[in-house]
């Protein structure tokens, strides 16, 4: 059984480094360039676009792969599942692989059901506006002039202490962003973008403990009018109730 102050990190942690990826990384797919617009593109003019993005998100949906490299082991984890968001603050990440569990947030509380222990944690009376600047892009208030730096990059490498990583592929370039102000969940964000289309195809997320999580998005679909229902979590009989302060 996890403990009620791990588990709420826990959950606080997957969603901002999870929501900070998926925002941006949604926010680079909206246009499709050919390879002479390419080599224009401004780097103000994807901002400006991922800004424009966000006032025009309805609600999303996609599934996604997810790879944590912990800074004290080097066995890495991977995860699966979907994601799913609708204005102006739900929100639901729904792991189906190797660990079956459900986030999920309606703008108020959250549910972590872990069915496998039979056993849902839910905190009640978070504001959306406490989940940090991660979620700014999503609400639709966020300036990403303001918060981050943002850098192309020549290459996809970076190192943390003795490990490497290199995740270019063919086809991309190269983007760091750090938050001009510090962040208690996350330190720097790299992207590896397309140069065909501009879709960010994968990302690199660190945080404060040097620990990385990439993420690698499927096929993202927008504005499908999403149901309230996805966003609702009915306990099933049997289950253990804990609730957090």
């Amino acid at each position: 059984m996890r403990s009620s102050q791990s588990t709420r990190h826990h959950l606080l942690h997957i969603l901002t480094r999870s929501l900070c990826a998926l925002a941006l990384l949604l926010s680079f797919g909206v246009a499709t360039q050919d390879a002479q617009a390419a080599n224009k593109l401004t780097l103000d003019k994807v901002i400006d676009g991922i800004q424009a993005f966000y006032k025009n998100t309805q609600d999303l949906r996609t599934d996604f792969r997810q790879i944590f490299s912990p800074a004290r082991f080097s066995r890495k984890q991977k995860e699966k599942g979907r994601f799913f968001y609708r204005k102006p603050s739900m929100m639901r990440f729904q792991y189906t692989a190797p660990e079956r569990k459900d986030f999920i947030y309606n703008g108020s509380t959250l549910w972590m059901y872990y069915p496998d222990d039979a056993e849902v944690k839910i905190k009640k009376g978070i504001k959306r506006s406490e989940l940090g600047v991660a979620f700014q892009f999503l609400w639709g208030s966020g300036n990403l002039k303001k918060s981050f730096k943002v850098k192309r990059l020549p290459s996809c490498r970076f190192s943390l202490g003795k490990r490497k990583f290199n995740y270019k592929q063919a086809g991309q370039v190269c983007l760091r962003l750090i938050p001009r102000k510090p962040q208690s969940m996350f330190k720097t964000l790299y992207f590896g973008v397309s140069k065909k289309d501009f879709r960010v195809q994968q990302i690199l997320y660190v945080d404060n403990a040097r620990n990385c999580n990439h993420f690698i998005l499927g096929q993202i679909k927008t504005n499908k009018k999403l149901p309230a229902r996805i966003f609702k979590f009915d306990i099933p009989k049997g289950t253990e109730v804990i609730k957090l302060p």
